[in-house]
């Protein structure tokens, strides 16, 4: 899935960056790919669902984010966009509703601000202890090769 190359690869190769950094970064690039999505049964107004549609798609990344870096792996992150999407497609909500307007937008977007914030914070706090582990475990290793 898309998760192993969003989620998994590139939060790998970022975790160096702020968590500030990887957020807009990862969020971005996942928003872009998702724009045809967007683009193919659209049917509202575009300069109000498109943009709604952009920060939907990052109140999402936020929450697989964190997810990410708390359980240190993409399975979580698989399954939330999954157990997250496929209901909607299944029940045909995704092509009768979602583009017909911005209201289901802006009732998800808010439904799912408190949790995102939660996860943005909490998140931030758990990949900053684990990049300030990393680093002092790499002082560890740099004193003791000097030792030698």
């Amino acid at each position: 899935t898309e998760e192993t190359a969003w989620r998994g690869y590139l939060f790998s190769k970022l975790k160096d960056l702020t968590w500030f950094q990887i957020t807009i970064i990862i969020n971005l690039i996942w928003a872009i790919w998702h724009i045809p999505s967007h683009f193919y049964v659209l049917e509202g107004h575009i300069w109000i669902s498109f943009p709604l549609f952009i920060v939907s798609c990052f109140e999402l990344g936020i929450i697989m984010q964190y997810l990410r870096v708390k359980t240190d792996s993409v399975i979580a992150c698989i399954l939330f966009h999954a157990l997250f999407i496929f209901p909607l497609m299944l029940s045909g909500f995704k092509s009768k509703v979602l583009y017909l307007g911005s209201f289901p937008y802006i009732i998800m977007i808010l439904l799912l601000l408190p949790l995102t914030i939660y996860c943005y914070r909490v998140g931030q706090r758990i990949h900053e202890k684990q990049n300030n582990r990393a680093q002092q475990a790499v002082k560890l290793i740099a004193i003791s090769e000097l030792q030698r």
